[in-house]
């Protein structure tokens, strides 16, 4: 009975002359051999030379996870074939951009770990999501524009799939936002704060912008828009009526000024583009001081007077007309963000 693999195999030294040769000296040694082979199985070198050179594919001399050097794959077609667990990953015939749809299995089996970072700054490699056998957590294209950036799959034999497994943020779909920095009433024509006492005790004082009826009285903001991905711009607001006037309207008016660093001169004439919405004051509600919601929407381009992200500019808000024979109550809560 062989003494491996439950312990070490203690060989007997023979002296010619002195020790006959028995079965034993052959059937134990024999013995060894097999219970080392029936240990370590078949083909234990895999693909590679020999059993070290794949052991040192990903794990180091002392025994921890330890990738060999990263070697660069260019896409062709939208695919890339791995060939070990960390590539850098280059655009077709170095373009700026170009589109990663597929990882080929051809070296790959059911729980292959490939971790791929952008193998040059200046082009950008975008993994799509789902366009060929690859899917991210986040349901999006990951966009990798920097070489510190990386990003790890898990071949799923069972879904064909690459599944994210790490690192990698999608591209963003976080909308770009408005910040608002001051709030003007015009020179002439102007919608002035006044409060409406609440009814708590103590009572709340609730600041809100009069625009009166019978003439166009105008609001202004200037603002900095930040974090914009060329989607358009929303504004939203609250009005209330002063009086029970039921199944009138409102009309609502707004348009941008782009300030135009080192080519705008603030101080000529400027012609606003507006853009409206109609506020329909209901049957109800009850009571004069429930608010209604306004929203008036700016696509990207001349509309908002090709404004651009970090850009600052100028908000005119205005009354202009409607039905309504009463003061029109907007709460001082407008807010602005990419559509």
């Amino acid at each position: 009975m062989a003494t491996y693999p439950s312990g070490l195999y203690s060989s007997s030294t023979l002296v010619d002359g002195s020790d006959y040769p028995q079965a034993s000296h052959i059937n134990t040694p024999n013995a060894e051999i097999t219970a080392i082979e029936t240990e370590l199985g078949t083909d234990v070198a895999g693909s590679a030379t020999d059993l070290k050179t794949r052991l040192a594919k990903s794990i180091s001399d002392g025994g921890l996870l330890d990738f060999a050097t990263s070697t660069e794959l260019t896409i062709s077609s939208g695919s890339v074939t791995p060939t070990q667990n960390w590539h850098t990953i280059d655009t077709e015939g170095d373009a700026a951009s170009d589109d990663l749809d597929t990882f080929a299995t051809t070296n790959a089996t059911d729980g292959f770990l490939l971790i791929v970072r952008a193998n040059n700054t200046a082009r950008t490699v975008v993994i799509k999501h789902n366009t060929g056998n690859i899917q991210t957590a986040a349901a999006a294209d990951i966009t990798l524009d920097e070489t510190y950036k990386a990003v790890s799959f898990i071949y799923d034999a069972t879904l064909a799939k690459w599944v994210q497994s790490g690192g990698g943020a999608a591209a963003s779909t976080a909308k770009g936002r408005v910040e608002f920095l001051a709030d003007i009433v015009p020179a002439t024509s102007g919608a002035p704060i006044t409060v409406l006492a609440g009814a708590s005790s103590p009572a709340e004082s609730i600041p809100y912008y009069e625009f009166v009826n019978g003439s166009t009285t105008y609001r202004e903001y200037y603002c900095r828009l930040q974090d914009y991905a060329s989607g358009g711009l929303t504004l939203k607001f609250e009005v209330m009526r002063t009086s029970a006037a039921a199944a009138a309207t409102y009309i609502f008016d707004a348009a941008i000024r782009r300030i135009n660093t080192a080519t705008e001169d603030l101080g000529a004439a400027h012609t606003y583009d507006y853009n409206t919405v109609t506020v329909t004051i209901p049957a109800g509600p009850p009571t004069a001081t429930i608010p209604m919601a306004g929203t008036i929407t700016f696509t990207d381009g001349a509309d908002m007077d090709s404004l651009a992200t970090n850009e600052a500019f100028i908000l005119r808000f205005r009354r202009s007309g409607g039905t309504a024979t009463d003061t029109a109550r907007v709460l001082v809560t407008l807010t602005m963000k990419e559509t």
